[in-house]
This record gives structure tokens, sequence and C-alpha cells, in this order.
């Protein structure tokens, strides 16, 4: 699944490939095309929701968001970033503890 959003991230597959290859990987995780008017209300956010920002875009962020994220208590998730792709540690409580450079091939 990593490969998959990986791909959609840099730009090689369109959002409708990367669902495609999560269907037939078995996830239930779908990219949506929120468009860039108005963003993402509170809600969505407070549900979980982000962005994956396409490669060469201006919206990759500078560095991890760190948010609490109740929905991510006790994972590791992998964020994007200009410099590089980073694994955020979620603890029990939802906060990001810790967060490490990876390489993701």
């Amino acid at each position: 699944m990593l490969e998959i959003l990986r791909k959609y991230a840099n730009g090689e597959i369109e959002r409708d490939e990367a669902n495609a290859a999560l269907i037939a990987a078995g996830s239930t995780l779908r990219i949506e095309d929120k468009g860039r008017s108005g963003g993402w209300t509170e809600q969505e956010i407070e549900e979980g929701f982000f962005e994956i920002p396409k490669a060469g875009s201006n919206v990759i962020p500078e560095t991890p968001d760190k948010r609490r994220r109740l929905d991510l208590k006790n994972k590791v998730t992998i964020q994007r970033v200009r410099s590089g792709h980073f694994a955020c540690f979620y603890d029990e409580d939802g906060y990001c503890v810790r967060t490490r450079r990876v390489v993701m091939e």
C-alpha cells in the first residue's frame, strides 16, 4: 500500500490508477479529489483526512504534521515533506512523540 501512495505522491500514477491499485490490494483507503477551493473542513481534519501532495506542486510541507491525531494512537505513519520522508510515531494519547527520516525506495 505504501508503494502505491508513494507512486501517487511522486506523480507516477494518477488518482484513479492509485485507487484501483488500492482496491486490488484489499485496502479500504481511497484518495479523494478535494480540489484546491476551500481546503479541508475542521470536521474532516478531526476525522483524519489529509492531502497527499503531488510531486512538483508547491504544497509539500516543510516539516511533518505533528498535530494530535486520536485515530493514530500507538501507530506509525509515513509523511512526505520537502526534505524527504519521515516516520511519525504516535503515543497512546495520539500525540506525535518522535519523527525519524526514512528512505523510500
